[in-house]
Formats: C-alpha cells, sequence, structure tokens
C-alpha cells in the first residue's frame, strides 16, 4: 500500500504487509504496523508505535518517535533517521533486544530507564553512540542536528 499526502496528517493503524507513506507538511502517524515499512516526513513529525518488521522511519524538518511495545523487536529491524529534529526511543520495562543511537558530536543524548545501566556510551571526535545489548542492533537510530533521548515507555500507547 502507497500513501501520500500534502498539508494534512496521516494515521495508520493495524496493517501488515508492504506499506509506504509519505507525507509533507503534516504529522505521520503509524501504529501497530508490521511487515515492510517505509515512512518519510517532510516538515513534520513521524511517530511509530509497534513491535516488528523491517521498518525505515526518515524526517526531515521534524522529530521522530520509536515507542516499542513488547519487550523485544522480531521479525526484521527499525532504522530511523531524523535530519534537523529529536528522536525519542521509547522502550518498556524489560526490553532486551540490542540497539544503536549515534547522533553528531554536539547533539544531546540521554537515557532514563532501568537498562540504561547497561548502555555503553562513546564520544568520539565527530560523533556520539549509545549502544545496548550484543550482537546486530535491532533499532539503529541516528540524527543530525537534534537531540537523542532514550526513556521508559509509558503503559498507555
Amino acid at each position: 500500500m502507497d500513501m501520500h499526502a500534502l498539508n494534512g496528517p496521516v494515521e495508520v493503524r493495524d496493517v501488515s504487509g508492504t506499506l509506504a507513506v509519505d507525507a509533507k507538511n503534516g504529522p505521520l502517524a503509524l501504529r501497530n504496523c508490521s511487515g515492510q515499512v517505509t515512512a518519510t516526513a517532510k516538515n513534520g513529525p513521524i511517530e511509530f508505535v509497534g513491535t516488528q518488521g523491517t521498518v525505515s522511519l526518515t524526517a526531515t524538518n521534524g522529530p521522530v518517535a520509536v515507542k516499542v511495545r513488547g519487550t523485544e523487536w522480531t521479525g526484521g529491524q527499525v532504522e530511523a533517521r531524523s535530519e534537523n529534529g529529536p528522536i525519542v526511543l521509547a522502550l518498556p520495562e524489560g526490553f532486551h533486544s540490542p540497539f544503536l543511537l549515534e547522533a553528531s558530536e554536539h547533539a544531546p543524548m540521554s537515557c532514563l530507564g532501568s537498562m540504561c545501566d547497561q548502555v555503553r556510551k562513546t564520544w568520539d571526535t565527530g560523533a556520539r553512540r549509545m549502544e545496548y545489548g550484543s550482537g546486530s542492533p535491532l533499532l539503529k537510530i541516528s540524527t543530525e542536528n537534534g537531540p537523542i533521548a532514550v526513556r521508559t515507555a509509558k503503559a498507555e500507547f
């Protein structure tokens, strides 16, 4: 399924399969979607809530929120990127899939939650990284010109 929106919001719920969504000048929300999911937004936010699939999220001039419902990511991986916007990764207590967060050297990064004691932080010249777990990361989150935050997910989403 392909969807395109201009100057308005898009919300997609409970879709499994191949999904491509493009939004300009409006918010984009994907909830309980799985399979092959690709979402791009220009001048608007992206919110993704789910537990599985191969997911690619790209925002230009807008924030990205990735909210994981289960204690692990299954059936693929998430790649989320923002240019000129913040990223929030919200994980439930007990989450155990590996993840990687990358940002430019001046971008603020924060981690609030029980898993944060086990996060490895690297502040190399030119880049910042936070890694959790062992093995290949199933969630790869990056930003250019924006902060990244990891926090404990709230039960209501």
